[in-house]
């Protein structure tokens, strides 16, 4: 083809041959000539925390406007804001139909946001303790946590086994989530059930049979009677606390009450008496139980053989009558004098404790009488009486009879007192006396502790008591009242995590709720952390003090020793003093949830389980499990 059209760019040659042969041969060059238009990126911006604000600005230079401006996302300006993370194509093209494109990133930017530090302790025993302790770095604060157990606090505590998520978002809006699994360290849940039988009346026939699901046996079993068995009979009524271990320390506790069922058909069947005479003990009491049912009759708690009793004076006497299951009833009966005349009389109280009381005898009858009194007087009427009780027997020819008179103390004033307690041993503590009436007198006091003033403050906890008196009188009287300690609600909760094998590997986390809030603490053995680890077993004391009010309280906390099997021995003793047929047959057995391999030290070198051909002394044997459990035994 002699001419060539549509090509691009590049060198050039044709060869052009006559009819005759000969060639010549051309070359040229084909130049690309561009408007040189370019997109300049002046500024990106990427979106904050998915909030759709990112941005990109630039500008165009070079080529032949107008400029035809295509963006990926639609748009038509050369700047587009308001953009999700992503990638934006941007195409431009001039007059002349040279385009060229910028590619444009925007990312999310999340602020940063990370857990620097967290904690998870498993809950310890199906008991709901345990906890997420979290810290959050980056981003900025103040944050905000949303957990999926409706928590909205930084850390979550007294939980149970399960997976928690967080989701933390700050203040920008941006949002983080992470989730965390709390596990159970023990046993499965340690499940009650029981049959409480009741007893009956007095006769100690109550039981409880326990049956226990859960956990992981052996169970250990401590009542509150002092009981290690599983179930309990020959109870009376009263309540029964169970604490129940089982083999890797989970425990758990349950309350069991007895009641005592009496029997609804006890009754008496007849109940009659017959009052005195003239104090000449004429009286008499019959009594019996309904129904051919033997029972046992008791007069003022005394065995009645028949249910009857004779020659009774004038008093007041208890019946009983009690079947063969130990159930009772009692009936109290009056036996009274009958006599030919009437006792009466006026009493006349004593005052301020001073011997002014009086007694007026008035006799119906005719006499003439004789009178002895309980103060040996012999007239009809007394005077010069303490405060107490008198009796008089009156007589006449052929008939007697008796009655009793009280003497009370009275005052001349009335004294009272209102009392404001202290606050967790800060001696804030006073009484106010009131002494009614007031202003007609004037009254001296002496406090139990040497003050002399009307009301007393600046008071520890404890017992006060003031006499007051009346001067104008002489008149005095003792009042006392109490100042207790009152504390600030301030309670201590424990986490704790058993030590395995005596090995240091116990933990304790300390919660404190109640009180203002604001807390010292201290353990006894000095650290001064909400939480330790690397405890050995054994008790351990805490105290925590409320930094408002002073108020503190101490709890001791017990970090059990678990241990990966149990060891015992049966020994069979030397025939004679000198014979070398003793033994020693030692019993290893894994506890629950564990497989262990063992190696044996015996003090008298052998490395065998059992103790053999050993003659008459003492041996020691220590074990080792393939867990690093040790024990060691003597015999």
């Amino acid at each position: 083809m002699e001419d060539q059209t549509n090509i691009h760019a590049g060198n050039y040659s044709v060869t052009v041959s006559d009819v005759y042969g000969c060639n010549m041969v051309l070359h040229d060059t084909v130049l690309n000539v561009t408007s040189g238009v370019t997109i300049v990126q002046d500024s990106l911006f990427n979106e904050n925390c998915g909030q759709g604000d990112g941005a990109v600005y630039v500008s165009i230079q070079g080529g032949t406007t107008p400029y035809d401006i295509s963006w990926s996302s639609g748009a038509v300006s050369d700047d587009i804001s308001g953009l999700n993370a992503g990638t934006y194509t941007l195409t431009v093209t001039d007059a002349t139909s040279c385009s060229t494109v910028l590619n444009a990133v925007i990312t999310n930017n999340t602020g940063g946001m990370a857990i620097s530090f967290s904690n998870t302790q498993n809950e310890f025993c199906n008991h709901s303790d345990g906890f997420v302790d979290i810290e959050i770095a980056g981003g900025a604060a103040p944050y905000s946590y949303d957990w999926s157990n409706g928590d909205t606090t930084q850390d979550i505590v007294s939980v149970a086994a399960g997976t928690y998520t967080v989701s933390v978002t700050d203040f920008n809006g941006c949002t983080m989530t992470h989730s965390f699994n709390v596990g159970n360290s023990g046993s499965s849940a340690i499940v009650f059930s029981a049959v409480v039988d009741n007893t009956v009346c007095t006769s100690f026939s109550g039981s409880i049979d326990l049956t226990i699901s859960g956990g992981l046996q052996p169970m250990t079993y401590q009542w509150s009677n002092g009981s290690s068995n599983q179930d309990l009979s020959a109870l009376d009524d009263g309540t029964y606390i169970v604490v129940i271990t089982d083999a890797v320390g989970c425990k758990d506790t349950n309350t069991y009450v007895i009641v005592q069922e009496n029997n609804d058909d006890l009754a008496f069947d007849f109940l009659m008496h017959e009052n005195d005479n003239c104090m000449q003990e004429q009286g008499y009491l019959y009594w019996g139980g309904q129904g051919a049912t033997t029972y046992t009759y008791l007069l003022d708690d005394v065995v009645n053989a028949s249910g009857y009793a004779p020659s009774l004076g004038t008093a007041w006497y208890v019946v009983s009558v009690i079947d063969e299951s130990g159930c009772r009833i009692d009936s109290s009966i009056f036996i009274d004098n009958l006599a030919s005349f009437a006792i009466t009389g006026i009493v006349s109280d004593a005052l301020c404790g001073n011997p002014d009381g009086a007694i007026d005898l008035n006799i119906s009858g005719t006499g003439p009488y004789t009178y002895w009194w309980s103060n040996n007087a012999t007239t009809e009427d007394l005077s010069g009486l303490l405060s107490g009780t008198y009796s008089v027997t009156v007589s006449d020819s052929y008939c007697a009879d008796n009655m009793s008179f009280s003497i009370e103390n009275e005052y001349d004033f009335t004294a009272n007192t209102t009392v404001s307690n202290e606050n967790c041993g800060d001696g804030t503590g006073s009484i106010n006396l009131s002494v009614n009436p007031y202003v007609t007198s004037i009254y001296h006091y002496l406090w139990s502790n040497g003050a002399t003033t009307q009301d007393i403050s600046g008071l520890n906890a404890g017992i006060y008591s003031c006499t007051v008196t009346n001067v104008s009188s002489g008149c005095e009287q003792i009042i006392s009242d109490t100042v207790f300690s009152l504390s600030s609600g301030l309670e201590i909760a424990a986490l704790i995590t058993s030590d395995f094998c005596s090995q240091g590997t116990g933990s304790c986390v300390i919660s404190l709720t109640g009180g203002s809030g604001s807390y010292d603490y201290f353990w006894g053995h000095g650290p001064v952390s909400l939480s330790l680890s690397g405890m050995t077993a054994g008790s351990y004391s805490f105290t925590a003090i409320d930094q408002v009010d002073d108020c503190s309280t101490t709890e001791f906390i017990e970090i059990p020793d678990v241990r990966s099997f149990h060891a015992s021995a049966i020994v069979t003793d030397a025939s004679c003093g000198t014979c070398n047929d003793g033994m020693i047959d030692v019993i290893v057995t894994d506890a629950s949830g564990y497989s262990n391999s063992f190696t044996y030290q015996w003090s008298h070198g052998p490395t065998s389980q059992d103790g053999v051909s050993l003659i008459p002394g003492f041996y020691t044997i220590t074990i080792t499990s393939s867990t690093g459990c040790d024990t060691t035994m003597t015999f």
